[in-house]
């Protein structure tokens, strides 16, 4: 079910489906162009692993983004919506940007995270990914969207999927409003310069990094390397790619596991 949630200046999108009344999860997505809510159906068919045990908050951006929109202005309306909701204590899934949003979150507001899975994200945006993310929104202001799909798809996934997906992705491309791209440059460019490594260590909850072999916006070296510098679990996937998210078997299992081990 799709919530609105009105937080005072601002409202946000919310899909709320699992077990009611059980320990909430609260998944953040990545960066997209289209709104996830647009495919509620199938997000809830991909996460559904999930609501056997939890109560699943997968929360949207905010509506109405200004032109300006940082990921520390992400997480203090993320957190506010959680208070709206009555959520606290949650298990945390960031993915992506979202895993920044929820590091931010998990530093300001730790009473609201119980545990956090970091799923292809980083504590700082690197050289690769501040080039790749400043592809995609350049594509993006030139209103070449069709091309912007096709990077999507060697940049976040394995070949073997871009192939068995090519329709799917032209559909999508298809799809993209004009609101939908000036959102997305907003929101590519609140990517740029994203940095809690000075932070990271303050963080007092569980953190599992969870990254793949392939990922080359947020490489798995970086990606262990900072889950060794804090002393966060860490799972690696083999043969994907950035978006192991959509595409592991393997994956949303042992983001269950995590959470039910601590």
């Amino acid at each position: 079910m799709i919530e609105t949630i009105s937080c005072g200046d601002f409202e946000m999108k919310c899909l709320r489906f699992g077990k009611k009344g059980a320990r909430p999860l609260v998944v953040l997505p990545g960066l997209s162009l289209i709104s996830v809510m647009t495919f509620a159906e199938p997000v809830m068919n991909a996460y559904k692993i999930y609501a056997e045990d939890h109560e699943v908050f997968l929360f949207d951006r905010r509506e109405q983004i200004p032109d300006r929109y940082t990921v520390y202005d992400m997480a203090k309306d993320t957190s506010e919506a959680m208070d709206r909701l009555g959520i606290k204590d949650a298990d945390l899934m960031g993915i992506s940007q979202g895993g920044m949003i929820g590091l931010v979150i998990a530093l300001e507001r730790p009473e609201l995270v119980r545990a956090l899975a970091l799923c292809s994200s980083a504590v700082g945006v690197g050289e690769d990914a501040e080039r790749i993310i400043s592809r995609w929104k350049g594509m993006a202001e030139s209103g070449d969207i069709k091309t912007l799909y096709k990077c999507f798809g060697s940049d976040l996934y394995t070949e073997n999927f871009c192939k068995q997906n090519e329709d799917a992705f032209e559909l999508l491309a298809d799809m993209v409003s004009e609101n939908d791209r000036q959102r997305f440059i907003i929101l590519a460019d609140a990517a740029s310069g994203f940095d809690v490594t000075g932070r990271a260590a303050e963080i007092s909850c569980p953190v599992c990094v969870f990254a793949a072999s392939g990922d080359v916006i947020f490489p798995m070296a970086l990606q262990a390397g900072f889950a060794k510098r804090y002393g966060w679990e860490s799972q690696v996937f083999e043969g994907y790619g950035h978006a192991v998210y959509d595409e592991c078997p393997q994956f949303h299992p042992r983001v269950e596991e995590f959470f039910n081990n601590n």
